[in-house]
């Protein structure tokens, strides 16, 4: 029983998962082809540059879109540390929550990641079990044991006739 608890204890889901806190801002580019392409490209990269400066943290992020023509701002979500791209953690680390990075490109437009925050979760040590438990599984396996030996020789002993119909009469 000890050595079942310890092994329960030292499995690695038992050990803390960093959790990061994040929101995704994209500002979509409303390109139609063309030389003025690069030019609206450019006015978006500055436009997130501004709302990256302005970002104070995910309660900021409405306020820090003020004056900045169709910014989607998406809600907060967890996303496991050990799970995120490292050049990805590496950046939110370097920037801290309550900062955003970015701007970055993706399908529709440009995107920047604000960062919440970031806590440790740590799941709850099963509890070692009672002393009378412990007695209990013990007693359990002798019985067991017991009753295997007990049946294999009942089954030894056994003599079994088998009748035909003709023969019962």
């Amino acid at each position: 029983v000890k050595a079942q608890y310890n092994k329960a204890i030292n499995d690695p889901r038992m050990r803390p998962v960093t959790i990061y806190q994040l929101q995704e801002i994209d500002l979509p580019l409303d390109a139609t082809g063309g030389a003025g392409d690069q030019q609206i490209l450019m006015s978006r990269a500055l436009e997130a540059q501004e709302y990256v400066r302005r970002f104070k943290g995910c309660k900021s992020a409405r306020s820090a879109a003020e004056g900045i023509f169709n910014v989607k701002i998406g809600k907060t979500f967890d996303a496991d540390g050990s799970k995120l791209p490292k050049q990805l953690k590496a950046a939110l680390d370097k920037a801290g929550p309550g900062k955003a990075i970015g701007p970055g490109r993706n399908k529709t437009g440009l995107q920047v990641i604000g960062f919440c925050g970031k806590r440790s979760i740590t799941p709850p040590k099963p509890a070692m079990p009672p002393r009378e438990a412990v007695e209990n599984a013990v007693l359990n396996e002798a019985l067991d044991k017991q009753e295997e030996t007990y049946m294999v020789e009942l089954r030894k002993k056994a003599y079994i006739e088998y009748k035909g119909a003709s023969q019962s009469q």
